[in-house]
C-alpha cells in the first residue's frame, strides 16, 4: 500500500534534532525545527525515538517534539518498533520540560495515545525510548 502525502507537509520521518546532554529541563542550545502551519491548522508529522543504533554516542536519547511556535494541542500516538514487546512500556514521557529515563516518567505502551493541550506543553512535551528501540511517533499538531 503507498503511503499517503499530505500537503505542505515536511516533517514525515524527519526527527526533531537531539537534545544536548546536559542537566538543564529545557537546553538553551536546542535548535528548533519550524515549518509554516496548513491552512486547515492541523499539521502532521512522523518521526522515530532515538536509539543507541540511530544515534551518534554521547547523545542524549530524550527528544522533543517539533517546536511549533503557534501549535496549542498535540495529538500523539506510539507505535512498537519491530520486534518489540507490545505489552510492555515502550517510552517514557513528561510535559514539563522534564527529562524522562528508562525507568522514570508516564509510561506509553504500544498504540498509545497522549493528548497534550496548551503550547507550553507542547513545547516542554519529553518522551524517550525504555527498551532502547526506534519506535515510531504519529503526531498531529492542532492550532
Amino acid at each position: 500500500m503507498e503511503e499517503i502525502g499530505y500537503i505542505g507537509e515536511d516533517t514525515i520521518n524527519t526527527p526533531p534534532p537531539p537534545i544536548p546532554d546536559t542537566d538543564e529541563p529545557t537546553p538553551k542550545s536546542y535548535s528548533p525545527m519550524s515549518f509554516m502551519p496548513t491552512e486547515t491548522g492541523v499539521t502532521n508529522a512522523t518521526f522515530q525515538l532515538w536509539s543507541t543504533g540511530n544515534l551518534p554516542s554521547n547523545t542524549n536519547l530524550v527528544m522533543r517534539l517539533h517546536q511549533l511556535g503557534n501549535y496549542k494541542s498535540a495529538m500523539i500516538v506510539l507505535e512498537a518498533a519491530e520486534g518489540a514487546d507490545k505489552d510492555e512500556v515502550l517510552a517514557r514521557f513528561w510535559q514539563d520540560g522534564t527529562h524522562p529515563s528508562n525507568v522514570k516518567g508516564l509510561p506509553l505502551k504500544h498504540m498509545g495515545v497522549i493528548e497534550i493541550r496548551g503550547q507550553e506543553n507542547v513545547k516542554n512535551f519529553r518522551i524517550v525510548t525504555a527498551d532502547d528501540r526506534s519506535h515510531t511517533i504519529n503526531i498531529q499538531y492542532f492550532n
